[in-house]
Order: structure tokens, then sequence, then C-alpha cells
């Protein structure tokens, strides 16, 4: 009588604790659910056990896949590879079309692809207004700030583009655009160490990045580090060489070190890149601004190709004229009329050209050669 008083007592326990205990009852409603459809449906329980659980392993895998994908699309844009980061995010979309986080990242790249550009393929009134919106949804997230600053650097209301990046930087130090654009913005105030300091931290950031290389070297080479601005030049062209922009500050860095025959080495490598379309639409290239100081101190953006070339023709035709050869000068001139480029652009890489020359003609060898090239071809 003891024992069976003391059995009933037992399972009034177990029965009490799993009605007490909703994720217990939920399991063991569920097992007794699946055992009951495998007796009707004549399927193993065993089988059906081992379906679930690879279930449940997909679902952990897709998980993985998806956090890893979208979590490389971030760090991309950080150092602004934003094709790379699309790519990324469309890869979370195949296997997961919902999501929200990939959905918003193509949106975001999107608008940041315009926010670093400057052509008239974009009313900049929608494009802040998008960016601002972005900002608003996200205030802690460092990617708004980092692309607004583009915005406002793009537009020369630098103040507010430093003050973005360094927002940029508090909420996240990795990010790399932010010091690169920084470093943009201290060279272009011409203060050269600062400059360096935050080109530095860009290149330490994303070592293979060819841009942030060139522009550390440029830096230099402004502050007359000549050394260590040839050795990054050369770095820069050694992980890229059909990356262009090198080409222009390296092949004029060796100019104004008397290393003509060197000079022309590059700027004929340079005029040869800028003819071959497979490289003015690799990504590092394609529509990619180029920052040019002016004898005003200002800076002109630079981004059509016939603009680009347009100055490779008058650099490689006055080397050719130093090197005492009027019959390329000539040929190189002509192939800059033959661009039918209009008037301000015209213009606009015509100041750019002024200030290699007034650089040049610093050099005693050259001053006399410069002066007739200005006087003969009244560009």
């Amino acid at each position: 009588m003891l024992k069976k008083e003391k059995d009933h007592y037992s399972f009034t326990q177990i029965l009490n604790y799993i009605t007490s205990n909703w994720a217990v009852c939920l399991s063991v409603v569920s097992f007794f659910a699946l055992l009951s459809g495998c007796l009707v449906y004549g399927i193993s329980p065993l089988y059906t056990l081992k379906q679930v659980g690879y279930q449940q392993q997909q679902e952990y895998l897709k998980k993985d896949f998806v956090t890893f994908h979208n979590d490389l699309g971030i760090q991309f844009l950080f150092i602004e590879q934003i094709d790379a980061a699309k790519d990324e995010f469309e890869q979370v979309l195949k296997v997961d079309p919902l999501n929200q986080n990939a959905t918003r990242g193509l949106f975001e790249c999107d608008v940041f692809q315009e926010a670093n550009k400057t052509n008239t393929k974009y009313n900049p009134v929608i494009l802040y207004m998008k960016l601002k919106g972005i900002l608003k949804e996200r205030p802690d997230d460092p990617l708004p700030y980092l692309y607004l600053g583009d915005f406002y650097r793009v537009h020369n209301s630098l103040t507010s583009a430093a003050d973005c990046y360094n927002k940029s930087i508090s909420l996240d130090t990795s990010v790399a655009a932010a010091y690169a654009g920084l470093g943009h913005i201290y060279s272009t105030k011409h203060n050269l160490d600062s400059a360096i300091t935050m080109d530095l931290r860009a290149v330490n950031l994303s070592p293979w990045n060819e841009q942030y290389r060139n522009n550390l070297a440029a830096a230099y080479d402004n502050k007359k580090e000549y050394q260590n601005a040839n050795s990054v030049y050369v770095t820069t062209l050694r992980l890229n060489p059909d990356y262009l922009f090198p080409y222009c500050g390296y092949s004029n860095f060796l100019r104004l070190s008397s290393n003509l025959k060197d000079a022309l080495n590059y700027q004929e490598k340079f005029v040869g890149l800028l003819n071959d379309d497979n490289i003015t639409n690799q990504i590092a290239n394609h529509n990619e601004i180029w920052h040019l100081p002016i004898k005003s101190g200002k800076i002109i953006n630079v981004y059509d190709i016939k603009m680009k070339k347009l100055l490779a023709y008058y650099d490689i035709a006055l080397t050719y004229y130093l090197l005492g050869d009027e019959t390329k000068t000539l040929e190189y001139l002509k192939k800059a009329n033959d661009l039918n480029i209009d008037e301000k652009s015209k213009t606009s890489i015509k100041s750019i050209f002024d200030l290699d020359i007034e650089n040049l003609e610093r050099q005693p060898n050259f001053i006399n050669k410069t002066t007739d090239f200005t006087n003969r071809f009244q560009l």
C-alpha cells in the first residue's frame, strides 16, 4: 500500500513538472505528435529525426553564410569597394531573398556609389536627401558619415567633409576610407604632415589598396620626400600595373627629378593604357576621380576619360620637347587637339598642366625649354 502511494506521488510530480514547464511540455507534445505521424504513414521515427536534424543543420549553415557575406559587404564599404560589396549582398539574396540587411545594403551601395563621383548623371539634392535619410535611420553607423563626407568633399565643402570623416572614425576606427578622405583634405590645404599621417593609417588598414598607396606617394612627393615617394609609387604600380592614376604622378615625379627617359617610358605606358578600353573600364579606373592641384592651390576633379587623355598628351608632348624630339611633340599635340574637348574641360586641364610647367621652370636646366614650349604652342 505504501509502495503504491509512493508510485502515485512520483507520477504526479512528473506530470506537474511537465505541465509547469512549457518548453518541456512542448517538446513532449512534439515528440508524441512526431511519433504518431510516423506510425500513421509508416515512416521510421529514426529517419524522421535524422531529417529534422539535417534541416536544422542546413538552417545553421544558411545563417552563417548570410552573416558572413553581409559582414564582408560592410567591410568592403569601409574601403569604398562598392562593387565588391554589392556582390556580397547579392550572394545573400540568392539564399535568402527577403533578407533585410542585404536588401538595405544594396540600396545603400547605389546611393554611396554616387556620393564620391562628380558627373551630371544624378541630382545632388536628391542624393543629399538620401544620405541624410540613411543617417537619420542609423545615427550610430559610420558608413553614412563616410559617404556624406565624400559628397561634401566632391562639392568642395571641405570643413563639412572633415567633420563627417572624423565622426565616422569616432564610431569605428577601422574605416580606412575616412582616413583617406582626411588625407586628401589635408593635402588640399597643404598640411602635408597630417596628410601623410592619415594616408599611412589608410594604407595600414588596407595594405593592398592601390588608391591609398597612390595618395600616400603623392603626399610624399608634394612634401619633397622623394625617396619615400619613389618607393611608394613603385610599390603601387607593382600591386596593379594597370592602375592608371600613379602613372600621372610618377612620370611627373621622374621628370622633375631630371630623369626624362624613365619619365617618357611611364608616359608611353600611360597613354597606351588610357587608349585600352579593357583597362579604362576596370573597377580601379572606371570613373575614378583624379583630384589634381592647380596654381591657385585649388583642386580640379578630373573624372572624364577624354580629359585624362588630354592631360596625358600634353605631358608627353612636353617631355618629348625637353628631349629635343619635335616630331613626337607635334604628334601628341595633334592627338590632343583631335579629342575635340569642350572649352570648359580644356581650360581645367590647361590649369593643371600650367602647374606642371611652373614646377619644371624651377629647375635651372629646364627653364629655357619650358618657356620656349609655352611661347611656341600657346595651348
